[in-house]
């Protein structure tokens, strides 16, 4: 038997592409309708019939028919396909550029960077491009020097740089801009200063600006090393109160080991030359800081720091020169210890007033005191030709270095 049939939508036209199935007690098929609409299926066995339409953006439909034993063919009767539609919920598709440059600033957003999970600031500007992170926790980008951080555009514990970034968790950060000083005062001031210094700009994640955190490390090993570090933080929107500390044997260390000021620590190396690296040997380290900040009013924004830090250095080394001549041979062997023994106080204190008339008065102060003992017991042999000499050198220095200064700064708006 042939059966045939025609489909058409709620206006009356015809419908192309609809898949027809046929399910019969004997047989089973399906097609689908031409331009006009129609269908057909050709030597159907069976009597019992059943046909569904369906077709994507109508509803599916069916009909049940019968075939007479002996008859040759079937007109099904129009079948007419109602319309379906299904609105999906709008989906938000947000994706956060990793990094945008605006003129000299250059910001790095966090959302688009996968870091391990509770990964300190530190760890997480080494997976980042551009940033170099050395032994001694100084950071550089692309060649240049950081050395002063600030939280959301303040002076976090002074402008420590190794303060933050091994106490603020990648977690906790939204995003990092590096700024030319010259901009920041600029902005700050009016003025146009020739300072190419870079700036660490650290914005926290909104839920992250009122908060209280921590951290406890403690640690022992072979020949024994040991290390600890303790960290307290309150941030309130602006007010930061921060105590943290750290001693070990390990060489590692929670404050910058620079001057009074944070330029580049030295220490002197004495008769050795570039023999002994300053950060080289094993360094015994102690250190303590506290830093408070506040909004103290509409006017007045105030902060202060104060650090502690002991260090104790000593570097063994030695060193053989053999050198050859006609008919004579020198060999010059030497055998040091160097012994430096430091103790830092540093005191940083700022106000900043800016007034309903926009002029701006500001207060920075410093004061440091370094003692210093540095000592070196040398063993020295030369054996030449015809003569040999031994000896023994022993010298120290002692040092105090106090140092202090206080700027003050007014800017008048017209």
């Amino acid at each position: 038997s042939t059966i045939v049939g025609y489909l058409q939508d709620s206006l009356g036209a015809p419908i192309k592409s609809v898949n027809v199935r046929l399910i019969a007690n004997t047989d089973t098929s399906s097609v689908f309708t031409n331009a006009d609409g129609e269908y057909t299926f050709k030597e159907v066995k069976g009597n019992h019939i059943l046909l569904v339409y369906s077709m994507l953006g109508y509803r599916t439909a069916s009909s049940s028919h019968y075939l007479i034993e002996g008859q040759k063919e079937l007109k099904v009767p129009s079948i007419t396909l109602k319309s379906f539609s299904t609105i999906l919920p709008s989906a938000l598709v947000v994706r956060v550029l990793p990094m945008v440059i605006n003129g000299d600033t250059v910001q790095f957003n966090f959302g688009a960077f996968d870091f391990t999970k509770r990964a300190l600031l530190e760890e997480a500007l080494k997976g980042l491009p551009g940033f170099q992170v050395y032994r001694d926790g100084s950071v550089t980008y692309n060649g240049r020097q950081i050395k002063r951080v600030r939280v959301d555009n303040k002076d976090f514990f002074g402008g420590d740089l190794i303060t933050a970034t091994r106490n603020l968790t990648a977690d906790f950060i939204k995003n990092i801009q590096l700024l030319n000083a010259s901009t920041v005062k600029n902005g700050e001031t009016g003025i146009l200063m020739e300072d190419e210094e870079k700036i660490l700009n650290i914005n926290l994640k909104e839920d992250k600006k009122k908060i209280y955190f921590g951290q406890l490390t403690a640690g022992a090993g072979t020949n024994d090393r040991y290390l600890g570090s303790f960290g307290l933080n309150k941030f309130n929107k602006g007010q930061e109160i921060s105590i943290i500390g750290s001693f070990n044997n390990t060489n590692a260390n929670l404050f910058s080991l620079g001057t009074a000021f944070g330029g580049d620590r030295s220490k002197s190396a004495m008769e050795l030359g570039n023999l002994s690296d300053p950060i080289d040997g094993l360094n015994d380290i102690g250190s303590i800081g506290i830093t408070i900040s506040d909004q103290l009013s509409k006017v007045i924004y105030a902060n202060v720091s104060y650090n502690y830090l002991y260090q104790n250095n000593i570097t063994d080394g030695n060193s053989q020169l053999t050198s050859s001549y006609i008919g004579n041979t020198i060999f010059r062997k030497e055998e040091y210890i160097l012994n430096t023994l430091d103790r830092n106080h540093k005191l940083r204190f700022g106000f900043d007033m800016n007034f309903k008339n926009k002029d701006l008065f500001r207060i920075d102060g410093n004061l440091a005191l370094n003692h210093q003992i540095s000592g070196q017991n040398k063993d020295l042999s030369l054996n030449s030709f015809n003569s040999i000499s031994e000896g023994n050198y022993q010298d120290s220095t002692r040092k105090n270095n106090p140092n202090g200064d206080l700027d003050l700064f007014y800017s008048k708006f017209f």
